[in-house]
């Protein structure tokens, strides 16, 4: 085991370095190898188990996942049987304090047994929070216990399931992060729950293929549909470490306050074609027996701040500081554009949050047969802005339940950004397409849309408005070296002098004055008049064509 005193080596988790020590440090004591409690572990069946082996990309390891047939069964769990928090090597420190100390970005704080931590610097990678406080951490296994329980430890002897519940071969196993971001996980599946924080979306996903392929637990056919739709849409190119090779592979960018992630499998896929995307989607008969829009339970609040996904939405797709009711996070004034009709908006009232693939729709295209969790969160979901827009009341409800085939927004500058962001739910949710709806869109991204990309799920976020690179949009439209974001949400700041011109969106409210922008190869400028130079009555600065 290392002691406090001793350099510890540099390992990544998702968005996030931190510091391993092999142990905690107990006082007076000797350093001891942990590594003894790895090479007792009972032998797994894993495709990444060596070191020496070579990275692989996530969806080749996940093809060589057993898929559980029948249905899972967790008759007989219980925590207990797990032994989680253990002592494994015998230092006197469980695997919760030897984790919360190995992942402090500073040097931690302990109490006279050498191993409970009593303050030190983590960054939770799932909602991007960073806590000085143990207290105010949980050590989560990737892979829930009650998760492994289902997809074969079932089967496992008492020693096995404590050495799962207890490994610190690799950090991919269990992680130190906030207990308001783990607590909405729970026991759910990398299907049902995903971090709050977008940019560990595919490192997340490609993790849970290591552990499982790791320790040689299964995947139910749900599971293994929406892990490889993923991992070959948004999250094309993440590929998974040999175990117990500490960082990942594809080297590292800078992150948080100095910390490392790796290149390549957080959030940095390169961009895929929206045709290549479409093509991977299924075509199917819709299934519209037993639908109730009910059955999709919105508006909660997942993260507990209070505040619900609608004013969740309207806070981040404000063009400005939205005023918010302290008591009841009830939004009451701001400024909005919407996209599908073109027009600004500052009273909430006077605004629908729209799913941009409705639930209905959702339903009719295997929704259907998903668990409520998981329509919840579909409904819910906030990790990236082209799933929810905040759009005018009217063309919100002209649009409905309809499908593109159907309904198109009436604003015609966003008909290929709404196409793609149509398709990227799609992939996102491994929904389904009829025939119509397929050959609609198919035509379009072959025509007018051509060329159109989309960037890996969760690369933008909404609370994020400002563009001033325009190297990163959501949706890259054909019109030559110019993109359109599909974040609703538009540019509001003009980038530092010779910096990069912004998308914006036409109509936003903007500053400073005289700013310049672009919106569809057409330039913009922020300005107090219009065009014909009559003054905008309330004197704030918009986007208009210069």
């Amino acid at each position: 085991m290392l002691t406090m005193g001793q350099k510890r080596a540099i390992i990544v988790f998702p968005a996030l370095a931190v510091a391993f020590s092999v142990g905690c440090a107990s006082a007076g004591s000797a350093p001891v190898e942990t590594q003894a409690a790895v090479d007792s572990r009972p032998a797994a069946t894993s495709t990444v188990s060596k070191a020496s082996a070579p990275s692989r990309l996530a969806v080749d390891v996940l093809a060589e996942i057993p898929v559980a047939v029948p249905a899972h069964d967790d008759s007989g769990y219980s925590r207990a049987r797990f032994s989680p928090d253990s002592d494994l090597d015998g230092d006197g420190c469980t695997t919760r304090w030897e984790v919360v100390v190995a992942e402090s970005r500073t040097a931690v704080q302990l109490d006279s047994s050498g191993c409970t931590a009593l303050e030190g610097e983590w960054y939770s990678a799932y909602d991007g929070a960073t806590v000085t406080s143990p207290s105010a951490l949980e050590v989560d296994h990737l892979v829930p216990l009650k998760e492994a329980w289902v997809s074969g430890a079932k089967s496992w002897s008492k020693e096995r399931r404590r050495q799962f519940a207890n490994d610190l071969s690799d950090e991919r196993t269990l992680v130190a992060v906030t207990v308001i971001s783990h607590g909405p996980k729970g026991a759910r599946g990398a299907n049902l729950w995903q971090p709050e924080n977008p940019a560990v979306f595919c490192a997340y996903l490609s993790d849970w293929v290591a552990v499982k392929s790791r320790w040689g637990l299964s995947v139910d056919t749900e599971e293994r549909d929406f892990l490889r739709n993923q991992l070959l849409g948004s999250c094309a190119g993440s590929k998974v470490a040999p175990w117990g090779a500490g960082a990942r592979i594809g080297g590292s960018s800078v992150g948080p306050a100095g910390a490392t992630s790796p290149a390549g499998s957080v959030g940095s896929p390169a961009a895929s074609s929206a045709l290549d995307v479409l093509a991977r989607i299924p075509i199917r008969r819709e299934q519209p027996a037993g639908y109730a829009r009910s059955k999709f339970r919105h508006w909660v609040d997942a993260d507990g701040d209070s505040c619900n996904t609608r004013e969740e939405a309207l806070i981040d797709e404000s063009t400005s500081p939205a005023q918010v009711d302290m008591f009841g996070c009830k939004v009451i004034t701001g400024d909005w554009y919407s996209t599908y009709d073109r027009v600004t908006v500052t009273d909430p009232s006077g605004l629908d949050i729209d799913h941009v693939v409705a639930l209905k729709e959702a339903w009719d295209s295997g929704a259907g047969k998903w668990t409520a969790a998981r329509r919840e969160a579909f409904a819910n979901d906030l990790s990236d802005p082209r799933a929810l827009v905040a759009v005018t009341a009217s063309s919100n409800r002209s649009k409905g339940e309809k499908d593109p085939p159907q309904w198109m927004p009436r604003n015609t500058e966003m008909h290929c950004t709404y196409l793609s962001d149509w398709v990227a739910v799609k992939s996102r949710w491994s929904l389904s397409m009829d025939e119509s709806e397929y050959r609609f869109i198919e035509k379009r991204l072959k025509g007018q849309c051509a060329g159109t990309t989309l960037v890996p799920w969760g690369s933008a976020s909404a609370s994020s408005p400002v563009t001033t690179s325009p190297g990163t949009p959501v949706t890259t439209v054909p019109s030559p070296g110019n993109t359109v974001a599909s974040t609703v949400a538009p540019a509001t700041t003009a980038p530092a002098k010779g910096g990069a011109v912004p998308t914006i969106k036409p109509g936003a409210f903007c500053s400073p004055k005289g700013a310049q922008g672009t919106y569809s190869g057409t330039a913009y400028v922020c300005s107090t008049t219009k065009t014909d130079g009559t003054p905008y009555s309330d004197g704030r600065a918009r986007w208009r064509k210069a």
